[in-house]
């Protein structure tokens, strides 16, 4: 009889230590599902902010280049329409003949004067990052390139373009920048040529310069030409490219941006 109820009693001890420990493995293997839990959302968090960190830097960075657009385009746009109104009145003032030619000229560099500050206007409303369009950018870019009667610019960019996102607009406009940079500072170019396109891989951008070329190894080291950048801004990308300098002349720079939304 003693024996059968010490039986009993190592039966429940060892029934309650095989119950405290399946509770002691499940506990264990439940938490550390949400310390994987957890550390995958802090690593998801981390790469949230570390995009937000970059967009605004490339925000800021489009930002500094568009009030150097307006400074070149009142100072060097703006002033001489300007000073070429006043011009045309005071050669009418000392004209004794009818100085009708003379004040249609005058009005419409005033009329000229005045659609540019209003633009400028625009670029300055703090809705301006809310309604940015890469192809009004662009097509600012490739007005500001001709105007300085440096290079020329070939631009063909599809109107059914359409991004992931704004940031993603704000990414490839950056990195035309830099890269337009590069060309003025560096090529030596007398042409710059940018092509957008839809294709069933995505957005197909395509830069060329006709210059001087560059060091492979340079570039492929992520040295100079602002490589680093533009590498960090294609990972966010989540894009394809390529370089490349045909014989050591002229630049090229291809690249296949994923999208996701539908571009009917």
């Amino acid at each position: 009889m003693e024996t059968t109820g010490n039986y009993i009693v190592f039966m429940i001890i060892a029934s309650a230590g095989a119950v405290m420990l399946m509770l002691f493995l499940i506990i264990d293997i439940f938490l550390s599902y949400k310390n994987k839990q957890l550390k995958h959302q802090n690593e998801v968090l981390a790469l949230n902010s570390k995009y937000e960190n970059e967009i605004l830097t490339i925000k800021n960075e489009v930002t500094e280049q568009v009030f150097n657009d307006i400074a070149f385009e009142l100072h060097d746009d703006i002033c001489q329409t300007l000073s070429l109104a006043v011009v045309q009145i005071r050669q009418s003032e000392d004209f004794n003949g009818p100085i009708d030619q003379y004040i249609s000229n005058s009005r419409d560099s005033i009329l000229q004067a005045r659609d540019d500050i209003k633009n400028i206007s625009h670029t300055l409303s703090r809705d301006y990052w809310k309604n940015f369009d890469i192809n009004t950018s662009l097509k600012r870019l490739n007005d500001k390139l001709n105007n300085t009667n440096r290079i020329k610019t070939n631009f063909n960019i599809s109107p059914d373009i359409h991004f992931n996102s704004k940031d993603d607009e704000i990414i490839v406009i950056r990195v035309l920048q830099e890269l337009i940079n590069n060309s003025l500072k560096h090529s030596q170019a007398s042409l710059i040529e940018v092509s957008l396109t839809l294709e069933s891989g995505g957005i197909h951008l395509i830069y060329n310069d006709n210059g001087i070329g560059f060091n492979l190894n340079t570039i492929t080291n992520g040295k100079g030409l602002g490589m680093i950048s533009i590498k960090q801004r294609m990972k966010l990308l989540k894009a394809e490219w390529q370089i490349n300098s045909e014989n050591q002349k002229g630049f090229r720079f291809v690249s296949t941006i994923p999208i996701t939304l539908s571009n009917e």
